[in-house]
């Protein structure tokens, strides 16, 4: 499988560990990991973003992690066509989806290129789905 998480982008990072963990769980990984942080630090995404980048045991872990948890996702998505997951990607509603953390792990560990694309149009469906009522308010 390419792209372990250490490898993908920054806001594709922080997207996976929002979708996947809540802020106990996270800080359990990272205490497994060697990594003190309070489960209230309002950092806790971009320290293990940061973490992710820099310490290779706690990025195989997390990787691994995903892996067995979404593995069912991971070989629908592998299996899916390529169009119906493009059209997921720009039209689904994904607020409605029940297993969103796993989708977008299948997503981001697919090989496809054309999967990969639709990966960034998802992210930046989240970001403006997120930000828009920021900007209105």
């Amino acid at each position: 499988m390419a792209h372990p998480l250490s490898e993908m982008p920054e806001e594709l990072i922080t997207a996976l560990l929002a979708a996947n963990f809540d802020a106990a769980s996270l800080a359990n990984r990272l205490a497994d990991a060697g990594l003190r942080v309070n489960a209230q630090c309002p950092r806790l995404l971009p320290f293990t973003q940061r973490a992710v980048r820099t310490q290779p045991p706690l990025a195989r872990s997390l990787t691994a992690f995903l892996d067995r948890m979404h593995a069912e996702r991971i070989q629908e998505v592998r299996e899916s066509e390529l169009e119906l997951l493009r059209t997921w990607a720009v039209a689904a509603d994904w607020t409605r989806c029940r297993d969103f953390g796993g989708v977008l792990w299948a997503f981001a560990r697919d090989e496809r290129p054309e999967v990969r694309a639709a990966t960034r149009v998802l992210i930046q469906r989240l970001l403006q789905h997120a930000l828009r009522p920021a900007c209105r308010g």
